[in-house]
């Protein structure tokens, strides 16, 4: 195990070298959301290319990976989403709440973990994750934002909003060109791949620091009931429902199936953030709280869960041994 923890150390040193340079201003205001903004608008999108357009089309449909990414989060967003709304809340704070336990941050968390623990193998499996994620997950917690306000027409207008969002989301641009690529079997001409290698390889660091800087900032406290539902939702029960379909189904190679839990054990991603805003003063608190503690929980909870996997013979033997 501690080669697991020396895995991790990068991951959390990064994160901490941006909580240190938000405190002390060394990159200047706004510094984080420049970093994000990289992220998510260059260089994660063009890490999903890489991926996908190198895969194997058949490994572009596994149906147990697919089942897992799709069917636990579903049912947790649904529980949890139940579960608010059984306590009083209304369709709004119950959905941002069931988002921050179902939708991870497989770009800021997961991806960094899976590499540094799994290796090079984890790609694709993370990329497919990731994909999955923002076209099911995603669009379906961003189609009950929209449909919970109280103007007409609302759900025909939250399904338009949907749609025009994930056309105009990087990264399921980047997923659906790396896609048709592999799936036409067309190499990437070696400078283009240089390039392209470049840009995918700041994804995690840059991830990582700007992560540092937000969890460094001040954030107002949401109602704690909420906040523990979705925390416990995330970083314990969607590990354990992922983890559950995925032994519905015959064994996937085992960096597939490390990948799969770790990045559902992943903390809660800032797109919740986005989402809560758009829904009100209440979600919005909620969303930056959840994707805050989430991320310091997931700094206690993501090493407990590599030490299940490694007892459970799921981590794959090049990381443990």
């Amino acid at each position: 195990m501690l080669t697991i923890f020396a895995a991790l150390f990068p991951v959390f040193g990064f994160v901490m070298l941006g909580a240190a340079a938000e405190r002390t201003a060394w990159l200047g205001p706004r510094a984080d959301q420049a970093l994000s903004q990289l992220v998510a608008q260059i260089a994660l999108p063009v890490l999903t290319f890489r991926s996908m357009a190198t895969m194997a089309a058949a490994d572009l449909v596994v149906p147990a990976m697919i089942a897992a990414m799709v069917i636990a989060p579903l049912v947790v967003w649904l529980l949890v989403f139940l579960i608010e709304r059984f306590r009083g809340e209304g369709t709004p704070m119950a959905n941002i709440v069931a988002m921050a336990a179902c939708f991870g941050n497989g770009a800021f968390v997961g991806l960094p973990v899976c590499l540094a623990v799994v290796g090079p193998k984890a790609a694709a499996p993370a990329t497919v994750a990731m994909a999955l994620y923002t076209l099911v997950v995603f669009s379906w917690c961003l189609f009950m934002s929209l449909a919970g306000r109280e103007d007409g027409n609302r759900l025909r207008d939250a399904a338009r909003a949907v749609a025009l969002s994930l056309a105009r989301n990087p990264l399921v641009i980047g997923c659906f060109c790396g896609i048709a690529v592999a799936v036409m079997h067309v190499p990437l001409p070696t400078p283009l791949n240089t390039l392209v290698a470049g840009i995918a390889g700041i994804t995690g660091p840059c991830a990582l620091l700007a992560i540092g800087m937000v969890l460094a900032q001040r954030h107002d406290a949401p109602p704690r009931m909420g906040l523990g539902v979705a925390l416990a939702g995330k970083l314990l029960i969607l590990p354990l429902a992922t983890w559950g379909v995925l032994r519905c189904f015959a064994p996937l190679p085992l960096a597939w199936q490390a990948t799969a839990i770790i990045m559902a054990g992943a903390s809660t991603a800032t797109s919740t953030f986005v989402v809560g805003a758009q829904a009100g003063a209440g979600p919005m608190r909620m969303g930056a709280a959840t994707v805050a503690y989430s991320t310091i929980g997931a700094a206690l909870s993501l090493p407990l869960l590599l030490l299940a996997l490694n007892v459970a013979g799921v981590l794959p033997s090049s990381v443990t041994d």
